[in-house]
């Protein structure tokens, strides 16, 4: 299996590029475009690795994955 990194912003307010960001604070829209991923599954020759995303559509208020 490859490695693999996940990037995060720190509390530090700084991103993995090391450029200082300006913090504000989150508002309603957006939540609207946060994208939440779960349920990775990788094949089994670990090639590959599939996983769910899930989005909120803002018209509705449903969730889509």
């Amino acid at each position: 299996m490859k490695p693999f990194r996940l990037f995060a912003q720190t509390d530090e307010g700084k991103n993995n590029t090391g450029i200082k960001m300006k913090k504000q604070n989150i508002q309603i829209s957006d939540l609207y475009r946060l994208k939440l991923v779960s349920d990775p599954q990788i094949s089994p020759d670990g090639s590959q690795v599939v996983f769910v995303v899930e989005t909120m559509h803002k018209g509705d208020k449903k969730y889509y994955t």
